[in-house]
C-alpha cells in the first residue's frame, strides 16, 4: 500500500496500483505521476485513472540550466509541473502552476490549486508532502532572469544555476530545505486533460 501525506494532515491513501502510462522523466516513475494526478485533481484516494497527460517541456540536463532556455521551452504553456532531484540526495523537489510562466517580472496570481510538494526519499511515496497556495496574490514570480519562482518570498526558486528556498511565504512548510542547493537534475511537465 502506498501512503502520501498534506501537510493539513490529511492522509491520502493509494490502495490500487496506478494504470500503466508512459512518462519521459530520468527522475520519475508513473507512481509519482499517481501521486501528482490526485494532488492536482484535489482527491483522496486514487481511483485507478490519470485524467492527465503529462508532456516533457523541458530537462536541465538535456536543454542546459540557462533561465533564458526554460523560458523558450515553457512560456505559454498552460499548467505546469516542476521536479527537482536534490544533488546527493535522494530527495525531489518541486511545484505545480496552473498559470502561464512568462518573462513579464510580475508575481502572478491564481487560486489555492496550486502547490508545491516534497518527497523526503523519491523511492518512500510514504515520505510526500504537499502544501496549497494560501497567498494567491503570489503564487509565482515570472522573471527572464530567473527560471522557475513559487511564492513571493521564494518559496522555491532558480536563479543562476542554483535552487533556493529562503522562506515559506505563499506556500505551507512541505520539507524543502531553507537554503541554497545544488540539483542533480529538474524537469518540467506541461498538464494537460486527457
Amino acid at each position: 500500500m502506498v501512503q502520501f501525506h498534506i501537510t493539513q494532515s490529511q492522509q491520502l491513501i493509494n490502495d490500487k496500483r496506478p494504470p500503466r502510462c508512459y512518462i519521459d522523466s530520468v527522475i520519475i516513475n508513473q507512481n509519482h505521476i499517481a501521486v501528482f494526478a490526485n494532488w492536482i485533481y484535489k482527491r483522496d484516494k486514487f481511483h485507478g485513472y490519470i485524467p492527465y497527460k503529462f508532456n516533457l517541456l523541458y530537462r536541465a540536463s538535456r536543454d542546459g540550466d540557462a533561465a533564458a532556455v526554460f523560458h523558450e521551452k515553457c512560456d505559454n504553456k498552460g499548467a505546469t509541473l516542476v521536479i527537482v532531484k536534490i544533488a546527493n540526495s535522494n530527495q525531489l523537489v518541486g511545484g505545480y502552476s496552473r498559470i502561464n510562466w512568462d518573462s513579464s517580472g510580475e508575481n502572478k496570481s491564481t487560486d489555492e490549486n496550486n502547490f508545491v510538494f516534497s518527497f523526503a526519499n523519491k523511492d518512500d511515496y510514504q515520505s510526500a508532502r504537499v502544501g496549497y497556495c494560501n497567498d494567491i496574490c503570489n503564487s509565482i514570480y515570472c522573471c527572464s532572469l530567473n527560471g522557475p519562482v513559487f511564492g513571493l518570498g521564494s518559496d522555491l526558486g532558480y536563479y543562476n544555476g542554483v535552487w533556493y528556498c529562503d522562506k515559506n511565504f505563499s506556500y505551507p512548510n512541505v520539507g524543502i530545505p531553507l537554503c541554497v542547493f545544488n540539483m542533480d537534475d529538474y524537469e518540467v511537465f506541461q498538464v494537460v486533460n486527457k
